[in-house]
């Protein structure tokens, strides 16, 4: 799984702000767009490789849910 940061308005977020991203695994065409996280995480995170079930995030609550932490694969 891949954390990728959805483009719509990006140039318009300040630093401190939350963003809308998706869990996408591009081998098995999967995705979970019900997320978001702040800009300097998902730029952090950007094209590194997880498990899905090493991403912490809400999992309670309204939509979107705040990405936590990832635990990154090697």
């Amino acid at each position: 799984w891949y954390l990728v940061p959805e483009p719509d308005n990006m140039k318009s977020i300040k630093n401190s702000e939350m963003i809308a991203v998706c869990a996408r695994n591009y081998e098995s065409n999967k995705q979970y767009c019900r997320l978001q996280a702040p800009l300097e995480f998902a730029k952090s995170v950007y094209n590194k490789k997880f498990r899905f079930e090493d991403m912490v995030y809400e999992k309670s609550g309204p939509f979107p849910r705040t990405v936590k932490s990832i635990k990154f694969c090697e």
